[in-house]
């Protein structure tokens, strides 16, 4: 099939990182024999202003059309004005940056559009869609339902619209589908199709026998914002009275705080401000246990990295990892967010080491069935019956 990515996430020069899930995704579908062509765009660097910010100047120097593992991209430039000004109007300045830039779209006879997120992204999908008589899908990665939805009616109205006129609407989660019903958008043709990960990646260790005689290797990924609870992870931490140690890798404006409450609570913290893939999994797999008591996730794809380094999982339940992590099974649900549920959690997985083999050992499992090739599946199957709603792939 011909298929057109639309998404503002993906990985660029100083932000590697930023939307990985979306590239990976790309790749299991080119690897099955797709003709994949991703839009990325990108905000307008301020006219004569790049050089006054490093991020200025990094954004201003990638170029309109570039090549990542054998995958081209397209970045257009839109207006996105600071402090959400204006945001409504985000979406038709993207569709109309992206028409502009790319006058060729008209001619390649795309199957269909796939957008991720849906403001700006699907808003977008559905102006250009309707220009190129292509049916379109949205997937909602989260952060549309959850923040951008509540910064303006009109952007809402946008939310609202791209999902409505979507042939289809995926989630990543059961979660994040039943989030979108709460708060009134439309769900009844959405589907939850999985994240996945790299599996030639994120591997188990080599066999190796338990040490017991050492602390408990606790091991956190994410963005530090509160959302991610690495607060609560740091005081269970504390509390804990089993000998224990945290790697903490991740960056974000909770840095300081949290790397000043480690400090002041004593706790034995490592902390990388990143990885690369490699070794961020090298990281995983000399590790003992993975925490993260975040809340808001519609997935988290880092737990099932985790998984697949064959780590038992601390999570809270009730978020989008419990669609494929069981508790008592694969690892450790908390009833609730609380410092003192998952400074248990950690006790008990410090002081029982044949829990800890039989929860790695199913994640391990679990993770094996859930690979980004499998999740192309997934989307091929929606994209066929998407394309055959709409009179058939070309």
């Amino acid at each position: 099939m011909k298929i057109l990515i639309l998404s503002h996430m993906y990985p660029r020069p100083g932000h590697e990182h930023y939307g990985v899930f979306v590239h990976e995704s790309v790749l299991a579908l080119a690897e099955r024999g797709h003709e994949v062509t991703v839009v990325a765009p990108l905000p307008m660097t301020p006219p004569g202003l790049a050089f006054l910010r490093p991020a200025w100047r990094t954004l201003a120097a990638i170029p309109a059309l570039r090549e990542l593992d054998g995958i081209v991209i397209h970045h257009p430039r839109y207006l996105l004005l600071p402090r959400r000004i204006g945001f409504a109007g985000a979406a038709v300045r993207m569709a109309r940056a992206a028409m502009m830039a790319m006058p060729s779209l008209s001619e390649k006879r795309f199957d269909l559009l796939h957008a991720h997120a849906g403001v700006p992204d699907g808003a977008a999908a559905r102006r250009i869609a309707g220009r190129l008589k292509i049916p379109y899908v949205v997937t909602s990665h989260g952060s549309d339902v959850l923040r951008a939805s509540r910064w303006s009616p009109a952007v809402h109205a946008e939310l609202e619209r791209a999902f409505r006129d979507a042939t289809a609407v995926l989630f990543p989660s059961s979660r994040a589908m039943a989030r979108a019903e709460e708060i009134g958008l439309r769900t009844d043709h959405g589907e939850v199709v999985w994240n996945g990960y790299r599996d030639d990646i994120f591997t188990p260790p080599g066999l190796g026998g338990e040490r017991p005689d050492r602390p408990l290797r606790v091991i956190c990924v994410a963005n530090l914002v509160p959302s991610k609870g690495v607060d609560l992870l740091l005081d269970a931490m504390a509390a804990c009275e089993a000998p224990t140690s945290l790697r903490l890798v991740g960056d974000g404006p909770e840095r300081g705080a949290l790397l000043e409450r480690a400090k002041r609570l004593g706790v034995a913290l490592h902390w990388d401000r990143r990885l690369d893939r490699g070794d961020l999994a090298d990281a995983l797999r000399a590790a003992d246990c993975f925490a993260l008591p975040a809340g808001g996730e519609s997935f988290g794809i880092v737990y099932l990295e985790a998984m697949a380094c064959g780590l038992p999982v601390i999570a809270p339940a009730g978020e989008g990892i419990a669609d494929v992590l069981r508790h008592e099974i694969e690892g450790l649900l908390l009833p609730e967010r609380s410092d003192v549920e998952l400074a248990a959690a950690i006790e008990r997985l410090a002081g029982d080491g044949e829990l800890r083999a039989s929860l790695g050992s199913a994640a391990l499992a679990r993770a094996r069935e859930l690979s980004w090739s499998r999740h192309a599946v997934e989307l091929e199957r929606v994209y066929t019956a998407v394309a055959d709603a709409s009179g058939g792939t070309s």
